[in-house]
């Protein structure tokens, strides 16, 4: 599965759905458990917004001039 172009995995297991998404540079693996797949799904687009997210925060301050 992919969301903004970045794939991850779901599985279901005996307690619920866990999730799995490489994300950075350098890379890292984050990955979680949910009751419902619902919420797995949620949860890694949330880790995977907010690594987006930081990355372009980074970008848009290091063209600041610097004081």
């Amino acid at each position: 599965m992919d969301y903004r172009n970045v794939q991850y995995t779901l599985e279901e297991d005996d307690h619920g759905w866990q999730w799995a998404v490489v994300l950075g540079s350098p890379p890292k693996i984050e990955s979680g458990h949910a009751v419902s797949k619902g919420t797995a799904i949620l949860k890694v687009w949330t880790a995977i917004d907010h690594a987006l997210d930081s990355h372009k925060l980074r970008l848009v301050q290091s063209d600041w001039p610097k004081t």
